[in-house]
């Protein structure tokens, strides 16, 4: 998408073939080279320092070679791969839910348009509650990326990232509110907005193609497919709104200082002048991984790298939820495929459906079926009992509770 406003909207492809390309380009932005270039700074003039021996680094070169740092090196080597792995840990496990967060929403979403399909006749109630459904995961996906941005910097719903369709039954108030303009949450405008809807189509049968008898039913499952969509939008907010504590930072950060502060004094007793590309390199690699984990741990951004394509999920949802409106077809329900609705639209569906009718009707107690079942089990019971009386007397016990048996069984 071509840039709008303040920031860039999705620019990348999503193209295998771009893949490698993008991941090329991620980590040529993301290379932390001020780092890198203050350890082969801090390198060189230490290993310099060491190898020309002037009068004020006479007695540390000295010292370096009476007292090996090397056990001192292993010790915060050590305290320091274990800080930094557990903060990459921490950081993809963040990444992750806020990716499986978006991808329940997506799920819900079309969950959620489905339900709306087969439970309300078409009518202004559906048309406003599918196009709320559209706006909603472009709605989340501002709110996403307007937290913590200053107000100059802030996005809104566009409206060219919505269909005619959609447009036809959302105004422009729809589209501030959705956007955050009133101060509050955008998404869960969009919730309070379909379940208003929600609950005025209930208030009217006319609007339902269920039965009576499940619209109880039909109506929990729609709130609690509404539910859904503000549980998963609450996880993205807490992905977005929760960091890491700043004091764990800082200290991997002091640890990193101190572990490449020592480096070149390590391995310049082993290497020489190997010892500045051995700490660069070095350098680089623990920068790196420690830049990725500041990245993975918000993944609702623009980073072509780390971060999720939001508007481009949010296309793919209304394209869903759309498509699900547009069907002909309810495969199990009562909707003509037409907008007129309520009657089914093949001659032999129709039949079909009325020989089921004269079954159930014909099944429904009190049923001929029960009075023959009950009046054989009563006649059969009659004749046991006759039986019994008959040959009571004359039978030993053994016999009595024999028959007694047959008789329960």
């Amino acid at each position: 998408q071509a840039p709008r406003g303040a920031m860039p909207r999705d620019p990348r492809l999503h193209d295998v073939r771009d893949v490698g390309w993008l991941g090329l380009r991620a980590v040529a932005r993301h290379f932390p080279a001020r780092g890198v270039g203050l350890a082969l700074v801090w390198a060189t003039a230490s290993c310099l320092a060491l190898r020309a021996r002037p009068s004020g680094a006479a007695a540390l070169a000295d010292w370096a070679e009476d007292h090996s740092l090397a056990p001192s090196f292993t010790v915060v080597g050590g305290f320091l791969f274990v800080l930094l792995g557990s903060r990459l840990s921490l950081s993809y496990a963040r990444w992750w839910e806020g990716r499986s967060a978006w991808g329940q929403l997506i799920y819900a979403a079309i969950h959620t348009a489905q339900q709306v399909r087969h439970t309300l006749r078409p009518g202004p109630e559906r048309s406003r509650i599918v196009a709320l459904l559209c706006v909603f995961p472009f709605a989340c996906a501002v709110h996403l990326h307007n937290l913590g941005r200053e107000h100059h910097l802030r996005e809104e719903v566009d409206e060219l990232d919505l269909g005619a369709a959609v447009l036809a039954h959302i105004g422009p108030g729809d589209l501030a509110a959705a956007s955050g303009g009133d101060g509050a949450w955008g998404p869960h405008y969009c919730l309070d907005a379909m379940r208003g809807q929600v609950a005025r189509a209930f208030g009217n049968p006319e609007t339902l193609s269920l039965p009576p008898a499940v619209h109880g039913a039909a109506f929990l499952a729609l709130d609690g497919s509404l539910s859904q969509l503000g549980l998963v939008i609450g996880i993205a907010i807490k992905v977005k709104s929760t960091p890491t504590p700043p004091l764990y930072d800082s200290w991997l950060g002091a640890a990193l200082t101190l572990y490449l502060a020592m480096a070149p004094f390590v391995l310049y007793t082993a290497m020489g002048l190997l010892a500045i590309p051995t700490a660069s390199v070095i350098a680089a690699a623990l920068l790196a991984v420690l830049h990725l984990a500041h990245m993975l741990q918000d993944p609702f951004d623009y980073d072509l790298g780390t971060d999720l394509p939001l508007y481009t999920y949010s296309q793919l949802v209304q394209a869903q939820v759309l498509a699900t409106e547009a069907r002909r077809h309810m495969f199990g329900g009562t909707e003509q495929g037409g907008p007129g609705g309520g009657a089914p639209t093949d001659r032999l569906e129709q039949e079909r459906m009325t020989k089921e009718n004269r079954l159930c009707s014909r099944l429904t107690p009190p049923s001929r079926r029960g009075r023959l079942i009950r009046e054989s089990r009563s006649a059969a019971s009659d004749r046991l009992h006759a039986l019994l009386a008959h040959r009571g007397a004359a039978s030993s016990p053994r016999r009595r509770t024999a028959m007694t048996d047959e008789r329960d069984r």
